[in-house]
């Protein structure tokens, strides 16, 4: 069953990826109708914040806390369900990576 919604799932998360990179090239409020172009003043603003590196820290103490954690360990026991492996890890992961990226952004 998963076979054939894995090809979607993982196109879904490339193209939301791609998405906000280039949304990060605009100024807009998420409601608004117009975007302004700003290039990488929202890049440079971030790298300048030093809320920006506290949370980075966290996030990675987060992330190596949480590495092998339910959502990875579900998706790993998804992997090896059958012997012939009916999903890929980078599909399984695909899958779960919503439930991270929740608390990361959160963070």
């Amino acid at each position: 069953m998963y076979r054939y919604a894995c090809p979607a799932l993982c196109l879904f998360h490339r193209l939301s990826i791609v998405y906000t990179i280039y949304l990060s090239f605009f100024e807009w409020n998420g409601m608004a109708p117009t975007k302004t172009f700003v290039g990488l003043a929202n890049y440079q603003y971030m790298f300048g914040d030093k809320y920006f590196y506290i949370s980075l820290t966290n996030n990675l103490k987060w992330l190596a806390s949480r590495s092998r954690s339910r959502s990875s360990w579900i998706s790993y026991r998804l992997c090896d369900a059958r012997e012939g492996r009916f999903i890929s890890r980078p599909c399984a992961h695909a899958i779960f990576f919503p439930v991270t990226m929740s608390l990361v952004a959160s963070a």
